[in-house]
């Protein structure tokens, strides 16, 4: 931008740094009356679009002033845009004529790097409009917040007098171009991507990008190291398996051939090998359970044995005892009447 430009903004850059620290109404300052911004917002500047200009009517240095606008050319036609982003850093620009000059950049950027790779342009694309939009993104939500403060200060009844001002925001026709154009290219980037509605653009992109590190020099020397070892290994066992061959009888491979046709007719039993095997712990538990009682059962016989035939011998004596019982008491008898009848002689 040319020198009056630069003082012109400057000037205007400190007038409204001046007028937001203290906003003074001409009607108050000739009453003598201060209304602080803290009883409304200021209004904000039409932002200016910068410009490069097509034709010149005086040169100064390589910078390039026209008398109409003060807009800014460098001169020269090869300026690589970080030199660019670095002379527009400098300036005072607002967040507006940031955002327009970023989506002008970007358009230049997506004509330069149309032979790029499609996942680079979609990653330079994504950091430029964020660089972009959050100045927006941010003056929109403290002009929302500042203007739900003053609607809560007039409903809740504040101090008469107050000044209150109405701010208005809309898009200008070149940003709403500006916006449908990024619309479409990031549009044309998702169809290109393969973007859908559960994964946004940056995830698929980072995931191409992963992708892509995946199948790089390295990775790829890797792999081709790995299908080295795994060929010299199925090598050696071919090796092996000839000279097994080669070493085994007629009968012994007729042995092996056997026993591998069994295990493949008994691969579709296989899967039932664990129920089997559970059924067979139980069916051994049973079996020494049983085991077991039929030990005790035995001993429980022998026992019984025992007990039958100390009854016996015990039957035996009661019926000898009730015999010499029965022949006592037959003398016992016979001594009586013998006594009796000694006593009544």
């Amino acid at each position: 931008m040319g020198r009056r430009g630069q003082e012109e903004q400057f000037n205007g850059t400190v007038a409204m740094s001046s007028s937001q620290l203290n906003p003074v109404d001409a009607a108050d300052e000739a009453g003598g009356e201060a209304v602080f911004s803290s009883d409304g917002l200021p209004p904000l500047p039409t932002p200016r679009t910068p410009k490069i200009a097509g034709h010149s009517s005086s040169s100064n240095g390589g910078v390039v002033v026209d008398d109409d606008d003060d807009v800014l050319d460098t001169g020269d036609p090869a300026l690589a845009p970080s030199d660019a982003i670095k002379i527009f850093s400098t300036s005072n620009e607002s967040p507006q004529e940031r955002l327009l000059r970023l989506q002008r950049e970007l358009a230049e950027l997506e004509q330069d790097l149309k032979t790029d790779d499609v996942a680079n342009l979609a990653a330079q694309i994504s950091s430029h409009l964020n660089v972009g939009l959050r100045p927006r993104d941010d003056l929109i939500k403290l002009m929302d917040k500042h203007m739900e403060q003053q609607q809560q200060k007039v409903t809740s009844g504040a101090t008469e007098g107050t000044v209150v001002y109405e701010l208005y925001g809309g898009q200008t026709p070149s940003s709403a171009s500006s916006s449908s154009s990024i619309e479409e290219r990031i549009l044309k980037l998702e169809q290109a991507v393969g973007g859908t509605a559960s994964t946004s653009l940056s995830e698929r992109v980072q995931e191409m990008e992963s992708k892509i590190q995946r199948v790089d020099k390295k990775s790829i020397e890797e792999a081709s190291t790995r299908a080295k070892v795994i060929r010299s290994d199925l090598e050696a066992a071919s090796k092996a398996r000839s000279k097994l061959t080669t070493t085994t009888s007629s009968a012994d491979s007729k042995i092996i051939s056997e026993l591998y046709t069994q295990l493949q007719q008994l691969e579709g039993v296989s899967g039932h090998l664990p129920a089997l095997t559970h059924r067979l712990q139980q069916l051994a538990h049973l079996h020494v359970q049983g085991a077991n009682f039929a030990g005790r059962l035995g001993s429980a016989e022998s026992s019984l044995a025992t007990i039958q035939g100390t009854l016996g011998s015990v039957e035996a004596s009661l019926s000898k005892l009730e015999d010499t019982m029965a022949e006592s008491v037959k003398v016992m008898d016979a001594n009586l009447k013998k006594l009796e009848s000694t006593i009544n002689k």
